[in-house]
């Protein structure tokens, strides 16, 4: 590090040469903005490894990423359904990290145009279409929506506003999202809007820019639970109470809650081990979890060989076995039903070759020699023998007689 073009096709692949550009501009600006605030190099990568990933590509709408802590929450009434209003604050005047790299926005720009920003869709992570980031006022993407923006002001260089959240919808869209607002935890939050891209190089506070963002034409507002935006709540930015002394509600800072970076490359690597069966459908629910609980998830290590048998080692040993049970109770329900009932009819065959063989052969078998034999052996016996006749019911005056009760021979094997 830092990150040249060649790296991008490690960490996101398919990107045009003009936005593996952008994607270094992102990773490389993030990196050192985590790091200047004390972050390592290592969880600082993580940090900004996905911030460059979740850019938008689109070559025009820009994305800049701000979080949430501590604020209050109303409930209201929106088309008849119930809303969960939060206060969020956007943006602010300075320098911010998207994905056109480090960009001024001015306290000018900003509030040029503030009505512009009511009514934009809210959405859970910025929309995408076969990989690259779109325009969130699309029918599909607006039916996965989960509120919209009102009362939105420009107020001591702050773009401020309320984020009206459908309650039922945002609980079936992200469940994670909905318990970060009802626990007020640290959520961000990261608006895509279109702006004119002034080339420019200059320094705002110490922080040095190339580029200054002009007449905003807003998108849409994304909630990105469980990530860190690049207009950072040390910057002023989140869904927060919108006063001018937003650190602070009774008394009690929050500035230094945070995920720590260490949680998201552990649920990353959770998701690719082989032994679990974690996908990134389960994402949210493992951002919940304390890093506790997520070392708790990880499949217990172990030197232990697998055995290893051979049909010999099983032969000996089923020696002692003596009864189908001595077998079968090793076996699965399933497959024990299936050779016990097959049992059954093997015996019940048996006992009726073995009728048959006592009833046409006189007194020249004895059951009990007949049981000691095997069924194939019981089978070709019961083809030598001819049915005994008895005519001990036919009648004198009767025409032909009547026919003898004899049990007709089953056909071996049936």
């Amino acid at each position: 590090m830092p990150w040249t073009v060649e790296d991008v096709e490690k960490h996101n692949k398919g990107l045009t040469d003009k936005q593996k550009s952008q994607w270094v501009a992102v990773a490389n600006s993030a990196l050192k903005k985590c790091m200047d605030d004390g972050g390592t190099e290592e969880t600082c990568a993580v940090s900004a490894i996905k911030q460059a990933n979740g850019v938008l590509v689109n070559e025009d709408m820009g994305v800049y990423n701000t979080p949430a802590t501590e604020y209050e929450i109303r409930s209201a009434k929106l088309h008849k359904r119930k809303h969960i209003v939060v206060p969020v604050v956007m943006m602010v005047e300075g320098v911010h990290s998207g994905n056109h790299g480090a960009v001024y926005h001015s306290a000018n720009e900003l509030q040029k145009f503030v009505d512009s920003w009511n009514g934009i869709p809210v959405v859970i992570d910025h929309p995408k279409k076969d990989g690259v980031h779109v325009s969130a006022n699309q029918p599909d993407i607006l039916e996965e929506s989960v509120g919209k923006v009102f009362k939105t002001t420009f107020d001591n260089g702050k773009l401020k506003a309320e984020v009206w959240l459908d309650e039922e919808q945002l609980k079936e869209i992200s469940p994670m999202a909905m318990a970060y607002i009802k626990e007020m935890k640290p959520l961000d939050v990261s608006v895509g809007v279109f702006t004119d891209q002034e080339l420019f190089d200059g320094q705002w506070n110490e922080e040095k820019y190339n580029t200054v963002a002009r007449n905003y034409r807003p998108d849409h507002l994304a909630l990105l639970p469980g990530g860190r935006g690049a207009c950072s709540w040390n910057d002023g930015c989140g869904i927060r109470v919108n006063s001018n002394n937003d650190n602070k509600k009774g008394g009690n800072a929050m500035s230094d809650v945070k995920i720590s970076p260490c949680c998201l490359a552990k649920i990353e690597q959770l998701i690719s081990n082989k032994h679990t069966r974690f996908t990134d459908d389960d994402k949210e629910w493992l951002l919940l979890q304390e890093e506790s609980q997520l070392d708790k998830l990880f499949p217990v290590e172990t030197t232990q060989e697998p055995v290893q048998v051979n049909k010999d080692q099983v032969a000996e040993f089923f020696k002692p076995a003596s009864k189908l049970e001595d077998f079968t109770v090793y076996m699965p329900d399933a497959l024990k039903v299936q050779v016990n009932t097959g049992m059954e009819m093997v015996k019940k065959q048996r006992e009726e070759v073995i009728a048959d063989i006592l009833a046409n052969s006189g007194e020249v078998w004895k059951q009990e020699e007949l049981e000691g034999m095997n069924s194939e052996m019981l089978e070709k016996i019961s083809k030598t023998l001819k049915p005994i006749a008895n005519y001990s019911a036919q009648g004198a005056g009767a025409a032909g007689g009547n026919s003898p009760k004899i049990k007709p021979l089953r056909a071996a094997g049936n």
